[in-house]
C-alpha cells in the first residue's frame, strides 16, 4: 500500500472495531462457559 496509510487505519478502527462490544470480542468458547457459569462473566468482562 503506498501513501499514507493512516486514514485507513482510523477508518477500520472507527467502522469495524469501535462498535464491537467486550463479550463480542470474545471467543465462542468463553462465550459458551459464560452462558454456564454466569458468576464467572466478571472475570472475563470489564465493568458493565
Amino acid at each position: 500500500m503506498k501513501g499514507d496509510h493512516k486514514e485507513l487505519q482510523k477508518f477500520i478502527q472507527e467502522e469495524l472495531y469501535d462498535s464491537l462490544t467486550p463479550y463480542e470480542w470474545l471467543p465462542d468458547f468463553i462465550k459458551k462457559y459464560l452462558e454456564d457459569h454466569p458468576e464467572e462473566r466478571s472475570n472475563y468482562l470489564p465493568d458493565e
